[in-house]
């Protein structure tokens, strides 16, 4: 089913509306967006963690989600200091100097399987809103 327009049914409905927004308040986004960032971003890490090359499991040991303070980024790395594994950027990028070794990407591919996977349910999410919305408030749409 495709996304689709809403209407309110008459005055009732966006006064009905109004007050159901007035109820969450500012803190609905502070609350919902940094949960979809954490679920983004570990569904990214699972993903990468399967599709990492294992020689001896540290690379993939050393894979985290970063705290960057931030209630809209997160960040996935693997490597880097702290965790004895400095060569995450060589595996995933591959490197021409010095003893050549071709590129085994494992994050970048989880980012684009993320998005393929989360895109439809997204997608069905922001649907049964709709859907609920046109119950509530109005008539049109979906």
């Amino acid at each position: 089913m495709a996304l689709s327009s809403f209407s309110f049914k008459g005055a009732g409905g966006f006064k009905k509306f109004a007050k159901d927004l007035e109820k969450l308040g500012p803190k609905t986004k502070s609350t919902t967006v940094p949960t979809m960032m954490d679920i983004l971003a570990a569904k990214i890490l699972n993903f990468a963690k399967e599709k990492v090359p294992v020689r001896t499991g540290a690379l993939r040991a050393s894979g985290r989600i970063e705290d960057v303070h931030s209630k809209t980024r997160r960040v996935v790395a693997f490597g880097g200091a702290g965790t004895q594994v400095m060569y995450a950027a060589v595996v995933e990028y591959g490197r021409t100097a010095f003893a050549p070794m071709a590129p085994q990407p494992y994050l970048r591919p989880a980012v684009i399987k993320t998005m393929r996977v989360v895109k439809p349910e997204l997608k069905r999410s922001l649907e049964d809103s709709l859907k609920y919305m046109n119950r509530r408030y109005g008539s049109g749409g979906v």
